[in-house]
């Protein structure tokens, strides 16, 4: 079963899919990171929602790929 480190994250209807998808994963934890609600391995953040959108940590590829094609965007963290 997934650990769980916060009931707000088992709340966000937009990573339920996702969240449901690793639910039996032991490795993969859900909670709040980076004041995001989010999943993690060994405290690697791979999906997060941040302001009401998904957010997933890929390959450089297949960013490249989905930005070309007009179906994402990337991640702008706002670091500067």
């Amino acid at each position: 079963m997934m650990k769980t480190k916060s009931k707000s994250a088992e709340a966000d209807p937009l990573l339920a899919p996702i969240a449901a998808a690793f639910a039996d994963d032991p490795d993969v934890a859900l909670g709040r990171l980076f004041s995001s609600t989010g999943l993690n391995v060994g405290g690697k953040i791979f999906a997060m929602i941040v302001k009401g959108s998904l957010v997933v940590k890929l390959p450089a590829a297949a960013v490249d790929a989905i930005v070309a094609a007009g179906e994402g965007a990337r991640f702008d963290p706002g670091h500067g």
